[in-house]
């Protein structure tokens, strides 16, 4: 028999509890005491306790607030089908209020049931008309992808409360969601506008993300430059995510950002979740800087040594450098298009058959595995490799052993390996991480491992190809 976690029993004990405060009458004194500890529960987020105390309340008591404070922790805990049975048991029971509707609405949205969140929150607002209920409708019409409707009832709580940061928020992400993004940049800049007072710093992140996304999506370089020199943006990053986003568009436009602040992000954000993803495209901006010769690899050691990740990311950055791999590269004395023209051309005068593989940023990944086994971060890159390959049920790259040991043999073998040349890696450098990454694994990987025989820019053997003349 499996023991049982800690949490188990004191589950148990609490409900044995529950069971003996049934069993006997409670003093009002009792009731208040308990409903005091039970409301603390709530709001310290101990939502299964705090149902099972105010379930007790209900039955030994019969007030209906607790019966739908019950129903409330049945929905914060994640207990959304129990939640539901409830809160339509309340109405049956004891008719429908505001603060039911909302709810139940809520407890609808969570389970996508969107249709009957929207009747629910139209319920409530007929009840009470609060800019905060038709927020509500709103965001669930906008989960049906009835935006004009959506924006409608955003506007009508905007008229009620002109400051609603909630509907302004909601507006802007709507219109985000359907492709609108010069108006949601109208709206997220006006809360940007707003006093620094009235905007909590996590809102703030969110907008900003937002706001630089739309402005990448429609190439505004100019803007994302002025967002990038904004103090705010950068004192509201609390999310490795946004930070990540932010680095990257710091690449794509060029502008330069203070290796401290970048050093600072590392130390603060380490112990997050999707550090990753910030610490993948960090490596790129460390790549930039080493490369131009602003930085040197030690500036950044102790933010990035705070955690497995970002020793292995060290480790990869320790042993590969750009230059490294253009030197590489250069070594391999790759094949001109004539010499590819003649060779080609003798092969098929010959009626000599010719095989060519394709190295890009996916096999890159995976053959860096083969190069530094056992390093995170390159099993990172590799996985996002092997999900577009194989979708959501990849495996590990250790269940592909067999596949590995295919691609290398047919590297060994094949006429021509086409490799991405210099100015490709180069331009991935302001592209996505494993994509950078993976186009310098495989051009690195053809020079430790193949040797010059038939090594091409895969670009000049298809322009060889194209060209009639050559044939």
């Amino acid at each position: 028999m499996s023991e049982k976690s800690d949490d188990g029993i004191v589950a148990e004990q609490h409900a044995l509890v529950a069971m003996e405060l049934e069993a006997r009458k409670l003093s009002p004194k009792e009731l208040i005491a308990l409903r005091n500890f039970a409301t603390a529960q709530l709001q310290e987020g101990n939502y299964p306790l705090a149902a099972l105390q105010f379930s007790t309340l209900y039955r030994v008591g019969g007030e209906t607030t607790d019966f739908l404070r019950c129903a409330i922790s049945l929905r914060l805990s994640g207990d959304l089908n129990r939640a539901d049975e409830l809160f339509s048991e309340f109405s049956e029971k004891h008719g429908a209020t505001y603060t039911s509707n909302i709810e139940a609405g809520l407890c609808k949205l969570a389970r996508a049931q969107f249709g009957e969140a929207t009747a629910l929150f139209k319920r409530a607002v007929e009840a009470n008309p609060t800019p905060q209920a038709k927020v509500l409708v709103g965001i669930s019409l906008g989960r049906q992808h009835q935006v004009e409707d959506a924006l409608t009832w955003f506007s009508d709580a905007l008229v009620s409360d002109p400051e609603l940061l909630s509907a302004k928020l909601e507006m802007g992400h709507t219109l985000f969601h359907a492709d609108r993004y010069n108006e949601a940049i109208s709206v997220y800049e006006g809360i940007t506008n707003s006093p620094p007072s009235s905007t909590p710093e996590v809102l703030i992140e969110q907008v900003h993300d937002r706001l630089g996304t739309c402005y990448d999506r429609l190439q505004r370089s100019e803007s994302i430059r002025a967002l990038l020199q904004d103090t705010r943006l950068w004192t509201s990053i609390v999310t490795p995510i946004h930070a990540a986003n932010v680095v990257g568009w710091s690449l794509k436009v060029s502008e330069p950002v203070s290796d401290e602040i970048m050093i600072d992000l590392a130390r603060r954000l380490h112990d997050k979740p999707g550090y990753r993803e910030f610490i993948d495209v960090l490596t790129l901006r460390v790549v930039d800087r080493m490369r131009s010769g602003k930085v040197a690899l030690e500036a950044y050691e102790e933010a990035l040594a705070k955690s497995v990740y970002g020793r292995s990311a060290l480790a990869v950055l320790r042993s590969w450098t750009f230059s490294d791999v253009v030197r590489r590269i250069e070594e391999l004395e790759m094949e001109d298009i004539d010499s590819t023209t003649r060779s080609l051309s003798a092969r098929i005068r010959k009626k000599e058959p010719a095989s060519l593989i394709r190295l890009g940023d996916g096999e890159g990944n995976v053959l860096a595995t083969q190069l530094i086994p056992e390093n995170e971060f390159i099993l990172a890159q590799s996985d996002k490799i092997l999900r577009n390959w194989f979708g959501p049920f990849a495996k590990p790259i250790s269940h592909y052993q067999n596949l590995l040991g295919d691609l290398e043999e047919t590297i060994t073998n094949a006429d021509y390996v086409g490799i991405p040349d210099v100015r490709r890696i180069e331009k991935e450098l302001v592209n996505i991480p494993r994509g950078y990454w993976g186009v310098y694994f495989s051009s690195t990987y053809v020079s430790r491992k193949r040797g010059n025989p038939g090594i091409i820019s895969l670009l000049a053997f298809i322009l060889c190809c194209l060209d009639p003349k050559n044939f």
